[in-house]
């Protein structure tokens, strides 16, 4: 059936006036683009589920297998050095060959990297199925937000994409944690497994091939790392993706080992995560309702001055009381800064060209979420704790400054088709 509201047929006959292209193929590809929207929806749970529910497993992995600190924190940086290899080909392919089977692809990887881990034998077992998770994640973040923000979505479409994945985070932990503590972290992989295995079959069904016809734009990988040197909005996006990567990666660590130093279990511990994953989902879709006036480098460094401040609260006051209001309010920041950057970022250039830029922006916080854990957990005992969160507070009101010092009124850059004709070349 075609879409049923009327404005989905005076839309098509408007584009059909103007293309001088049949309004029924204009209706059928409105059609696949808002069940595309569904079906990143769906891997945005199911990929937000697995992605979480290792957090509360983290100090039973690290009793059980004998970790250090260093050891703990390469759990985080070999999933980040997944994304860190396939960002920018990621882009380039699903801008090349059409999204399905990256897609496909990043449904079945979900549960084989979930398997994996329950059956791994030592830390290189668990380092490699977090590898193999690292490039499902990787796959599904720089296709989602820039399939979620084209058709003039924008924050509308990443605020959605970036609340589903909340939801995600709403039950991985919890669910993770409770069964951890009945049973232990082996099964609790394995259940989590289960959980995320009907989108495969999913994803196989629903995600659209690419349309006979349909123009891919052949902006190269090269000359997307051009856009960041000619595009001060991009370069801006690029500057918060790093920062998201610097703070996500140390909060995996630094919070989950903290809370387990105050005595919470694993169950609690997934349970903490899982009510601030509500927060999460409610900040995103707030930003999806955001006027298109505040979607920018400025509203952007507003909510970092926040983050930034808030990190300071555990360094100040580490107890669990500050550790869970530094979960709610980081937890907060975290989500709207990620839908509003990844709009800002589709936004600046040419629909065509975004899923490349996603791979640039995803590629910045890679680098950056790939060190932090490892500095992070280097973090042992409270005064290097409090130090950890110290430094990263500071680093986060730095970049606040940046975004918001005098020279940061952006404009959207020059158009990209001079860029894209440079990358053909």
């Amino acid at each position: 059936m075609f879409p049923s509201r009327p404005w989905f047929l005076i839309e098509s006959t408007i584009k059909s006036h103007f293309t001088n292209r049949s309004d029924v193929t204009i209706l059928l590809e409105m059609k696949r683009f808002d069940l595309e929207f569904r079906v990143l929806l769906a891997m945005a749970v199911a990929n937000g589920i697995g992605e979480s529910s290792i957090v509360p497993l983290i100090p039973a992995i690290r009793d059980d297998l004998g970790l250090s600190p260093v050891q703990t924190g390469l759990i985080w940086t070999i999933t980040t050095l997944a994304m860190l290899v396939a960002a920018v080909p990621v882009g380039y392919a699903a801008n090349r060959f059409g999204s399905r089977w990256p897609l496909i692809v990043c449904a079945a990887l979900m549960p084989l990297a979930l398997v994996a881990q329950a059956a791994a034998i030592g830390l290189p077992g668990v380092l490699a199925a977090r590898l193999l998770f690292g490039f499902s994640f990787g796959i599904l973040w720089v296709i989602g937000p820039a399939r979620a923000a084209a058709g003039n979505r924008g924050a509308g479409g990443t605020g959605p994409l970036i609340a589903a994945a909340g939801i995600g985070w709403l039950i991985g932990p919890v669910l993770s944690g409770a069964v951890a503590d009945a049973t232990s972290w082996r099964t609790a992989s394995a259940v989590v497994a289960l959980l995320t295995l009907p989108i495969v079959p999913f994803v196989y069904r629903f995600a659209a091939p690419r349309l006979v016809g349909e123009h891919v734009d052949r902006l190269r990988p090269r000359a997307a790392f051009g856009l960041v040197r000619r595009n001060r909005t991009i370069a801006g996006a690029v500057l918060v993706s790093a920062l998201l990567g610097v703070v996500g990666g140390a909060s995996n660590v630094l919070v989950p080992l903290a809370l387990d130093a105050e005595g919470l279990s694993a169950g609690q511990i997934g349970l903490a995560f899982g009510v601030t994953s509500a927060v999460w989902i409610a900040s995103s879709i707030a930003v999806g309702r955001l006027r298109e006036s505040v979607v920018n480098l400025r509203g952007i460094g507003i909510v970092v001055a926040v983050l930034a401040s808030i990190w300071l609260l555990p360094a100040l006051r580490p107890t669990a009381a500050a550790f869970l209001l530094f979960l709610v309010v980081s937890t907060s920041c975290r989500a709207t800064v990620n839908a509003l950057n990844y709009a800002v970022g589709v936004r600046s250039v040419l629909g065509d060209t975004a899923p490349v830029v996603v791979g640039v922006l995803n590629l910045a916080w890679a680098v950056m979420a790939l060190i932090s854990p490892l500095l992070a957990g280097l973090a042992e005992g409270s005064s290097s704790v409090r130090i950890a969160f110290a430094v990263t507070g500071l680093v986060a009101a730095a970049v606040a400054l940046v975004l918001l010092g005098p020279r940061l009124h952006f404009r959207t850059a020059r158009a990209v088709s001079s860029v894209g004709r440079a990358g053909d070349s």
